[in-house]
């Protein structure tokens, strides 16, 4: 298995990352890890400053849509920015993300499901719950080799406003994001549906 970002991937040779190391392949040629985290960061936050300004990529909030937001944030870095990981399963601390090899049809149904979803007509505790739940199951579909949370992070927030909801993500300090979104794949949501109920409100017209 190789690790990245403790990440590990269930194949003797990961065809993202350079031949003998745990870093992955970029069109720096970085092959300090630290300095690929440092540099990506800066990258992806620039990005997203200038969506303060331009719109994000246009879509229909379906797996395509995600590989667009995928792309816009990373592009710049990661030749496979964009596309759906290969070579099976990934896993992170207790966590095991979908095989590749069912990510796109899951993903089909799930974006399915959601667009069948009135968020427009739910109550903001109805509405912390469905998104919670859908946030959770992209989250389980990591269909990224990385990158997964802040795409599904920017993908959720713009998707919240269409269907005139402020998620507020944001204001959820990020160590009781990430552990209430590690809950929701081990054991159970209340966590993360407390977490968005604290903070979602009605967006802004």
């Amino acid at each position: 298995m190789h690790v990245e970002y403790n990440y590990k991937y269930d194949c003797i040779v990961d065809p993202y990352t350079y031949s003998g190391t745990a870093i992955l392949r970029n069109k720096f040629n970085i092959r300090d890890s630290s300095v690929l985290s440092k540099v990506e960061r800066r990258i992806t936050e620039a990005k997203l400053v200038l969506l303060q300004t331009r719109q994000l990529p246009r879509g229909h909030y379906d797996l395509k849509h995600l590989q667009a937001m995928h792309k816009y944030l990373f592009g710049d870095i990661y030749d496979w920015a964009g596309e759906i990981r290969s070579a099976g399963f990934i896993s992170k601390g207790q966590s095991i993300f979908c095989h590749s090899d069912f990510i796109v049809p899951y993903a089909q149904s799930l974006f399915s499901w959601m667009h069948r979803e009135d968020f427009k007509g739910m109550t903001t505790e109805q509405c912390a719950k469905r998104m919670a739940f859908y946030l959770s199951e992209v989250n389980a579909l990591h269909p990224f080799r990385e990158g997964n949370g802040r795409t599904t992070r920017l993908f959720f927030d713009s998707f919240a406003k269409v269907n005139g909801w402020d998620l507020g993500i944001a204001q959820i300090p990020h160590d009781e994001f990430v552990a209430a979104m590690i809950e929701s794949m081990n054991s159970s949501l209340e966590r993360l549906e407390d977490a968005i109920g604290k903070v979602l409100t009605t967006a802004q017209r």
